[in-house]
């Protein structure tokens, strides 16, 4: 956990928050990343402590062209990976994978002064795909 004076955030994923069909494993753990940011938050918002979870949906990093076109996948073998990209970013309302920055400036926003209010939430940044 990253502590900025008495703030906490980490990263977890949307699948946290839903469920993923394509990897139970990894939304498991995900759930429980979550669920950790919400204790801590009310086991330290006493001392002034704020924790909190940003949880990125489908980003367009080099890590998503390799998780959607990894050799485990039969449904996706042979695909070109920017054609999977393309298709798992359609799902969410945006109908586009979310940009790095855009995630960073999430995690700022909670880490920021402006936030001052707000512990043990897991805010998704998914382009409404949790919505």
């Amino acid at each position: 956990m990253r502590m900025a004076g008495k703030k906490g955030m980490v990263t977890a994923a949307a699948s946290g928050i839903t469920g993923s069909p394509f990897s139970p494993v990894y939304s498991a753990a995900k759930h429980g990343v979550v669920g950790f940011v919400r204790a801590l938050a009310k086991r330290h918002g006493p001392e002034g402590i704020r924790a909190n979870v940003v949880c990125p949906g489908t980003t367009d990093t080099p890590m998503l062209r390799v998780f959607l076109a990894r050799p485990d996948q039969q449904s996706t073998h042979g695909m070109d990976p920017e054609e999977l990209v393309a298709k798992r970013a359609g799902q969410n309302a945006l109908g586009r994978p979310a940009r790095p920055e855009e995630i960073a400036n999430a995690a700022l926003f909670l880490l920021s002064d402006e936030a001052s209010f707000i512990t043990g939430t897991a805010l998704p940044v998914d382009g409404g795909n949790t919505a």
